[in-house]
């Protein structure tokens, strides 16, 4: 799985005034399915390595698993040591069945943040997989 809840939240201040619509991050952080292009054009226009890991993960929901890595890897690129990057990394190449990259990436992952819940359980399942599989 890939984590939602990357960054802290933050209170938006628009307490009885119109809303406007919910950037890809704010969709991420509220549990919602992120919607792609929307993560792809912030990411365009305001590179950070959060926006390339929401789109990761509006990627990942898709089950665009190659652009998610992709996207992970243009995170990375921008901030080298981001174990978010490396778990949708992993979670991605176990959705394609890719168990030894999927858990060389949890373990990078866990390196960095050696209890990320999240990355433990990616490297579980993967390591499962490859079990199941091999």
């Amino acid at each position: 799985s890939i984590d939602s809840t990357h960054s802290e939240s933050k209170d938006s201040g628009q307490h009885g005034h119109t809303e406007r619509p919910k950037s890809a991050h704010e969709q991420m952080l509220a549990g919602e399915t992120v919607n792609v292009s929307l993560a792809e054009e912030e990411a365009l226009r305001q590179p950070s390595a959060e926006r390339y890991l929401t789109l990761s993960l509006a990627l990942w929901q898709a089950g665009r698993y190659h652009e998610c890595i992709a996207a992970a890897n243009k995170a990375l690129g921008l901030k080298p040591r981001y174990a978010l990057a490396y778990n949708n990394i992993s979670a991605a190449y176990r959705m394609l069945g890719e168990w030894d990259k999927a858990i060389n990436a949890a373990r990078q992952a866990l390196q960095i943040t050696p209890n990320y819940t999240l990355a433990k359980q990616n490297l579980g399942w993967a390591i499962e997989g490859k079990a199941k599989h091999s």
